[in-house]
């Protein structure tokens, strides 16, 4: 502890220093925003409204075509496939797992528009390599190159400043081209993915046909609390998939 005060000491004798250089007047107009919930009016009253944090847990459906089901089924292609694609490409299987993991946690609905274009990709390597197009070889070049373009563009700076194509954010884009990587070396493999990326996404359309939600109903119950009534809320969500879900749902409640 007293090394770490010796390293921290110069920069709190900056800081304190920097305070009492700035002009008082100046000090006058200004306040810490970390303390901003102290400041009361001159009846004492509070002048800002408290501020309360909260994690709201729900239980996902479960039977045989409930979201505990797909989570299971999910979590099970994610390990077998991109687990194995690890031996040699590391950091890209690990970004591919982890976009599917954040899939999964933000809905059913953004889970099964990325089995869509996963299978998407899938037939159009299976038809590549089968008509000749793409050899076996090419095939493993592919799944070697992976980890070059394997980055999480959330990990490198914040959303303002990402750049924008197409009206798509540099994360989006870093994320469909990990979803869209080569996992298999061989036409035998792509054809098993594909088989098992099929049922993943039949299983992810029966969930997301039934409407029920277990992740929206919570969002819901906060929506119609009688205490929010004529309060103005924000949603937010990392994935547009989710977003446009939200959007589908919500118009429907009117």
């Amino acid at each position: 502890y007293y090394y770490l005060w010796r390293l921290l000491q110069p920069e709190v004798l900056s800081t304190f220093e920097a305070f009492h250089s700035y002009p008082a007047e100046g000090r006058q107009r200004h306040f810490i925003r970390r303390t901003k919930e102290e400041m009361v009016r001159f009846d004492g009253t509070p002048l800002y409204p408290e501020r309360t944090c909260d994690t709201l847990s729900y239980d996902l459906t479960a039977g045989p075509v409930s979201e505990q089901q797909l989570y299971d089924e999910t979590t099970s292609y994610i390990s077998s496939f991109y687990n194995r694609a690890r031996i040699l490409n590391r950091s890209a299987a690990r970004f591919a797992m982890s976009v599917f993991q954040r899939r999964l946690a933000s809905s059913t609905y953004a889970l099964m528009r990325s089995f869509e274009r996963r299978l998407a990709k899938l037939d159009a390597l299976i038809r590549d390599v089968r008509s000749g197009k793409l050899s076996a070889d090419q095939l493993q070049a592919l799944q070697r190159s992976l980890d070059q373009d394997a980055h999480d563009a959330l990990d490198e700076k914040t959303a303002d400043e990402e750049e924008t194509a197409d009206g798509r954010e540099e994360n989006e884009v870093a994320e469909d081209r990990a979803l869209g990587g080569v996992v298999a070396v061989s036409l035998g493999e792509l054809e098993a993915e594909r088989e098992q990326v099929r049922g993943l996404l039949e299983l992810a359309q029966q969930v997301h046909a039934r409407g029920d939600e277990s992740k929206f109903n919570r969002l819901r119950e906060i929506l119609q609390d009688p205490r929010f009534r004529d309060e103005k809320l924000i949603v937010f969500t990392e994935h547009r998939d989710t977003l446009d879900f939200l959007v589908g749902r919500l118009e429907g409640l009117g």
